[in-house]
């Protein structure tokens, strides 16, 4: 995502952190990956987060998008 200030790849696992709003990445990921061909299959609100499940055929990326103070972090899970 534009914007992110640090990140790391661990395999199936990648994170990050930007400065934004928790509703602007939201946005962003629901927009942007139907471009890629994802389909959001679920998605989830917390009180200091959101989590949504998109699907391409059998293959399902989880994002996580969490708040913490001026930054948001990211967590795209790829199964």
């Amino acid at each position: 995502m534009p914007q992110a200030v640090a990140g790391e790849d661990k395999g199936s696992v990648y994170y990050y952190y930007l400065k934004a709003r928790l509703e602007v990445v939201r946005q962003y990921y629901l927009q942007e990956m139907p471009l890629w061909g994802w389909r959001l299959f679920d998605d989830g609100t917390g009180k200091n987060g959101d989590m949504l499940i998109f699907i391409k055929g059998h293959a399902t990326v989880s994002v996580g998008i969490v708040a913490q103070g001026e930054l948001v972090s990211v967590m795209l899970i790829n199964s």
